[in-house]
């Protein structure tokens, strides 16, 4: 799997969470769509808050100095899956490390951040939530540390964009 197609999964994937969001307001459970047999349970705005703040109060990965998660994100509109409010935790996370590595003058500090990024697959929501059977994400950061940033760049196009919106 070449990075343009995991960059591509990963966009869909928040192209599908919109397109629950869209979907309308109520709390029900059904089939997930396009995943035969699995069940989603979808929640209110509120259960996605308290979603989001208890994940935001045992946060177990350390975040970058001076970064602090939104303190009232506005929920998604429409139907919201089960565990996106602890997603929006976690793209917080994943979002300000990928812009230090990206952005930071400082050698150390983007250092620190290609080493959280290596963690990503490792956190509990990527485990539960993404896949990269082929190492995409690991053949991006190996590119980023050898200089071409552009991989690293379009992840965060597409994920931290899409995820802020």
């Amino acid at each position: 799997m070449s990075s343009r197609s995991l960059r591509r999964r990963m966009a869909r994937w928040w192209l599908g969470i919109l397109v629950l969001i869209l979907a309308g307001t109520t709390a029900c459970t059904g089939e997930a769509p396009g995943e035969p047999g699995t069940e989603t349970r979808f929640i209110s705005a509120r259960e996605w808050t308290a979603e989001y703040e208890r994940t935001v109060a045992s946060f177990p990965e350390r975040l970058p100095e001076g970064f602090q998660f939104a303190e009232h994100p506005s929920p998604p509109r429409g139907q919201i899956a089960e565990s996106l409010g602890e997603a929006e935790a976690y793209f917080q996370w994943y979002c300000a490390w990928l812009g230090l590595a990206l952005e930071s003058s400082d050698s150390a500090v983007r250092a620190e951040g290609m080493t959280q990024l290596r963690r990503f697959p490792e956190t509990s929501w990527a485990v539960d939530h993404l896949e990269d059977p082929d190492g995409v994400w690991e053949q991006t950061l190996e590119s980023a540390e050898l200089g071409d940033l552009g991989g690293l760049a379009e992840f965060h196009r597409t994920d931290c964009v899409l995820g802020a919106e």
